[in-house]
């Protein structure tokens, strides 16, 4: 078990790029760029083709109009950690409105 250990390092975990559809718990103010909230809320398809492959409808076809669709809606029980989502980075905007703390 300790050979194990020693040879765990954060560098190898930050190096691994994230798959589109991971979700994590975070307790960071800000969600970290191409990653979104887990709050259920609706996306365009269109901008989010990667996610939408993941996810399909599976949380919600959005407004019901074959253009959009929800993430997970997750709750994580402590208050001040959220579940985040990793979206396609090639698409994902990140907006100020998304910081944890608004």
């Amino acid at each position: 078990m300790s050979d194990v250990i020693e040879d765990f390092t954060v560098t190898a975990i930050e190096k691994t790029p994230p798959e589109v559809g991971q979700i994590m718990a975070y307790t960071g103010e800000n969600i970290p760029e191409a990653w979104l909230p887990c709050d259920g809320r609706m996306l365009r398809r269109d901008t989010y083709p990667e996610l939408y492959k993941v996810l399909g409808v599976k949380y919600g076809d959005g407004d019901g109009s074959n253009t959009a669709f929800n993430l997970p809606d997750l709750v994580f029980p402590a208050p001040d950690r959220r579940y985040i989502i990793f979206g396609d980075a090639q698409n994902t905007i990140v907006h100020p409105a998304l910081a944890l703390d608004s």
